[in-house]
């Protein structure tokens, strides 16, 4: 895996201070995409054992709130193994810092990849979606356009998870949606309160 930058007091990408990963490998070529150059898997660096290490140095500092994974495409597929790694070794060393992952990919797409499920054991908030420069909107917070979605992904423990989004239905109106998912089952909807 190759990235193009790490971010220190990054305050942009999640809530409080953080530190960025931005990978390099991007399949979708979103057109007005605001990193273009992150989708050559082979641009930037080598994610190597070093690079991590970075990472852990600016995790151990206690006003850094934890770590963003933005790029290219955390989930493109030749990133997937290693993020995750990353993801698990976090969580292990900080387990009161959070992960949040920006991805192309639907959330549905992922919870039905085998190489991708176990990646929500570790991120809490995931904003999945293609950027759609016909839906962009610089009001809207941690996203682009208004077809990506931010889920809040809550551990209930190592086998299923509650995964909560304000989303729109198709009349219009504001929803809660929540998911309950099983790791080895198929995923159920639950749409609850209208806002």
């Amino acid at each position: 895996m190759n990235y193009s930058k790490i971010v220190s007091y990054d305050i942009c990408n999640g809530t409080g201070w953080r530190v960025s990963l931005f990978v390099s490998g991007c399949s979708r070529n979103c057109p007005g995409c605001f990193n273009p150059q992150t989708h050559d898997p082979c641009f930037g660096q080598k994610f190597t054992e070093k690079t991590k290490q970075l990472i852990f140095n600016e995790l151990d500092k206690d006003k850094i709130s934890g770590l963003s994974l933005l790029g290219g495409d955390p989930m493109y597929p030749a990133n997937r193994k290693e993020i995750i790694e990353l993801c698990k070794e976090v969580k292990e060393k900080y387990p009161n810092k959070d992960i949040w992952m920006w991805t192309g990919y639907l959330f549905n797409e992922l919870i039905n990849e085998p190489d991708c499920k176990n990646i929500f054991k570790y991120v809490d908030v995931v904003i999945d979606g293609p950027f759609k420069q016909e839906l962009k909107d610089p009001e809207l917070k941690w996203k682009g356009s208004s077809n990506q979605i931010v889920w809040k992904i809550y551990k209930q423990d190592d086998s299923h998870y509650l995964c909560m989004s304000d989303i729109k239905t198709e009349c219009g109106e504001r929803a809660v949606c929540n998911i309950i998912t099983y790791f080895d089952a198929p995923i159920q909807y639950i749409y609850g309160n209208y806002l």
